[in-house]
């Protein structure tokens, strides 16, 4: 690759740059930061001597800096996610300011209503391995854990340290102050979730131990297991219990996830030891979970007695909630037909909701662009593309989380929806 570059992108005097891009000089720019640090100084140890070749070499340093800058602003657009954590800090720290339930009003109204505002988020990754391999993007994700966790540890400390009458404001009772904070710290945790999702389809094991600590937060760390060998092989199919099912209510399909979920990451697990599954693993992954998950359980304990313990297991269940909430929207209603042999067929985008709008697509790490993830399981969030052969919802997921509440209506809008576009891709398959 460093050959290559050299030859083509920073050939000085032979051609300009922007001649040189016409051809091989792709593959430079998709070189990550430190690639790009060594060839140029490669080349300005070759061949900038003259006055041509410094001035292009100049250019072609300046071209970089663009780059990486435009990158950076790419990856700036992720940290909205990080609302979510905030306004949960300024719920228990400012109860009096906002409002201990600050953390939902913004998830279920707030955002919902920036949303129709904002519009549509018609943006077009890239396809270049720079952007794919951008360290500033996982450090986005990266900055989860420790946020997280240190906003959880002051919450069970306060809670842990000043008894009930004590938590009482100007404004709000002690009482309200803990159910705020169960609420908020619910939220974060199912942020927490989207965020080890990202992490545990990589392969990297830091990233995927990342990914664990951050479910145990949920005491949800089957969760991996089933999701990445169940629910990608199975999905949009009565065999799968995270798709929801045509007419099925969320109240339904809540029960009928959790414990079907468990259930499947056993067998996962038993297939996976007797060497009927390959898995890359070479840890008992739902061990580890159970290890942390009694970690962090004990942890809060000490920091904030019973009281701190109760609201983790509450939150940990609010936090399921709001994922399944997630699980139910993003493939409701799509069944993938069988073939004449009796196999289902291939996962295609239509098997996958897609949702367009611009704040939750960055609030939740373009997690609402599920059709390509679903074709493309470990492609990094920052290069998902929006499918347009998808069904479309009509809203992002905190509007519909709302919506699916009331099931008479979630059908009546989600059905026409589901009509309109399979008229449309009969249409298409016409033509």
């Amino acid at each position: 690759r460093e050959e290559m570059c050299t030859l083509s992108g920073f050939q000085c005097g032979a051609r300009s740059l922007d001649a040189a891009a016409r051809n091989e000089a792709h593959l430079c720019s998709v070189l990550d930061s430190a690639e790009r640090d060594a060839q140029m100084h490669a080349h300005g140890a070759k061949g900038c001597d003259d006055a041509q070749d410094a001035k292009e070499c100049d250019d072609a340093r300046g071209a970089f800096s663009q780059a990486s800058t435009l990158e950076e602003l790419g990856a700036a657009k992720y940290l909205t996610a990080y609302l979510l954590p905030l306004t949960a800090a300024l719920g228990w720290f400012a109860p009096d300011v906002v409002t201990p339930y600050f953390t939902m009003l913004f998830a279920y109204v707030l955002v919902p209503m920036l949303d129709l505002v904002l519009g549509i988020d018609k943006s077009a990754p890239q396809k270049s391995q720079a952007l794919k391999k951008s360290r500033i993007h996982r450090l986005a994700l990266y900055l989860w854990v420790p946020v997280q966790l240190i906003l959880s540890v002051l919450v069970y400390r306060g809670l842990g340290v000043e008894k009930m009458a004590m938590l009482h404001s100007e404004r709000w009772s002690g009482t309200h102050r803990v159910i705020g904070a169960t609420i908020s710290l619910g939220f974060v945790s199912a942020g927490g979730i989207n965020v080890s999702h990202e992490l545990f389809h990589k392969t990297d094991r830091i990233e995927r131990y990342l990914a664990r600590l951050l479910l145990a937060t949920a005491l949800y760390s089957h969760f991996e297991l089933e999701h990445k060998y169940g629910h990608h092989k199975r999905v949009a199919t009565p065999e799968d219990p995270a798709s929801a099912r045509y007419g099925e209510s969320f109240y339904s399909f809540l029960p009928r996830s959790i414990v079907g979920g468990f259930r499947s990451a056993l067998e996962i697990r038993r297939r996976i030891r007797g060497g009927e599954l390959g898995s890359g693993e070479n840890v008992d992954v739902m061990a580890v979970g159970a290890w942390l998950c009694t970690a962090q359980l004990l942890s809060v304990f000490r920091l904030g007695g019973m009281t701190g313990a109760s609201v983790f297991l509450a939150q940990a269940f609010i936090a399921v909630v709001i994922l399944e909430k997630a699980n139910y929207i993003e493939h409701y209603g799509l069944v993938r037909a069988k073939t004449p042999s009796g196999a289902y067929v291939a996962v295609d985008s239509e098997h996958s909701w897609d949702a367009p709008q611009f704040l939750s697509n960055y609030l939740l790490f373009k997690l609402q662009r599920h059709a390509d993830h679903h074709l493309h399981a470990t492609k990094p969030y920052q290069c998902l593309n929006a499918t347009h052969a998808a069904p479309q919802l009509p809203a992002g997921y905190p509007a519909l989380a709302v919506l699916l509440m009331c099931p008479p209506l979630w059908r009546k809008v989600i059905h026409a929806r589901l009509k309109q576009y399979e008229a449309e891709r009969v249409q298409r398959v016409s033509h």
